[in-house]
């Protein structure tokens, strides 16, 4: 058996016993790489000058909370719903684009924590920008959605709307520091501690 060989029977062996920790990894990898992609984009815009590892860490904390959230959703909803007729896929494209506001509570409850910020500042970004994601996840992930539940076994689930996410995550962490290129410029905020 070759390296080649050896090295993905254990990645297969690995994704697919341990699928909750993995997930966990995926989405926080695809959080981690859309805060890369973002903040690249900032440094050669001239909106930020330097990269900010801090704020990367926190993408990635907030990557295996939501991970962790998105791993037993579609757990339960290929339970709850088994088959892949139209009005099957219908119930879970709905329930889980129903369970998005969760999932952007999460997120932004993460940021929130890793922040040191209040519960109203919380509150306040989760409704201005959790509203924003939401409207943009409504119209990514219907029909994402669909090919997810329609082709795809439950055990790539995550990794395929993971893959997608690069594209929405580097949107998510643009709407989640949008106001705080200021505070970036000039050093760590003081609240933040990671």
């Amino acid at each position: 058996m070759s390296r080649y060989e050896k090295a993905k029977s254990l990645a297969r062996r690995w994704f697919l016993n341990r699928k909750f920790i993995t997930n966990c990894c995926i989405s926080s990898s695809m959080l981690v790489a859309g805060d890369v992609v973002q903040q690249s984009y900032e440094i050669f815009v001239r909106r930020q000058s330097v990269y900010h590892q801090h704020r990367t860490f926190k993408m990635g904390y907030a990557g295996l909370a939501t991970g962790a959230y998105s791993h037993h959703l579609y757990d339960y909803l290929d339970k709850r719903y088994p088959g892949k007729d139209l009005k099957t896929l219908t119930k879970k494209v709905f329930l889980d684009n129903l369970s998005a506001p969760l999932n952007f509570a999460i997120f932004f409850g993460v940021l929130a924590i890793v922040e040191r910020k209040r519960l109203y500042e919380f509150y306040n970004e989760l409704w201005t920008k959790g509203v924003d994601l939401y409207v943009a996840s409504s119209v990514v992930y219907a029909p994402v959605q669909y090919a997810n539940f329609y082709f795809l076994a439950p055990q790539y689930r995550v990794l395929f709307v993971s893959a997608v996410n690069l594209v929405f995550d580097t949107y998510a962490t643009f709407i989640a520091h949008n106001d705080r290129h200021d505070a970036f410029e000039t050093e760590l905020p003081n609240n933040c501690h990671l």
